[in-house]
């Protein structure tokens, strides 16, 4: 284990990585909600600030998928994939907690994430220009399931680290927050809704 490690009870974590993927978890779920908020208001807009909504939609979904990815996507030449910073026993608990939570078996679950890593790599990390790809629109990926995971697994992380104070929050305690941010901005632009 590298010098880097702190040792938790029966498990090794690699706390710099930790750190990392605290930062794009929590940018995962402020992106979402963003994504959330301002997609739900784009009929509510006048034209010119329709295509702004719908740009500043685009960009938190684009920015949701990729932090979303660090974390969930390919664990190769990934330092910071979830399963690259702990032992087997340990992420053998996780993915029994993010099936639970699902309501998924770990195949279907192993298929959504494969979902979202292949809308993320053809349509915002590598643009699938190849004849095949051409004309073919895969739709984007419903994420309340990616939301739960990254959130079980924050949880999971809260639970097995002793943050001192003051306490992490898990991303569903988050929620609240950056969906009243994303609100705020899109009072801005918005009037009020129905």
């Amino acid at each position: 284990m590298p010098e880097d490690a702190i040792v938790i009870p029966q498990m090794r974590l690699k706390i710099n990585l930790i750190g990392q993927q605290v930062l794009s978890l929590t940018s995962f779920g402020r992106s979402y909600a963003y994504y959330r908020a301002f997609i739900s208001r784009v009929d509510d807009a006048e034209q010119i600030n329709r295509n702004f909504i719908k740009q500043a939609s685009t960009c938190f979904v684009k920015e949701c998928l990729i932090q979303w990815c660090i974390v969930f996507g390919s664990p190769k030449n990934n330092n910071l994939h979830y399963k690259n910073t702990t032992h087997y026993g340990a992420l053998k608990e996780i993915n029994t907690k993010i099936n639970s939570e699902l309501g998924y078996q770990q195949s279907k679950t192993n298929t959504y994430m494969q979902s979202v890593k292949k809308f993320r790599d053809r349509y915002i990390a590598h643009t699938d220009i190849t004849p095949e790809g051409r004309g073919r629109w895969q739709s984007l990926p419903y994420l309340e399931p990616a939301f739960t995971i990254a959130n079980t697994y924050t949880e999971w992380l809260i639970a097995e680290i002793p943050w001192g104070q003051p306490r992490q929050e898990s991303l569903r305690e988050l929620r609240p927050t950056f969906e009243a941010e994303a609100n705020r901005a899109i009072e801005k632009f918005l009037p009020p809704a129905q």
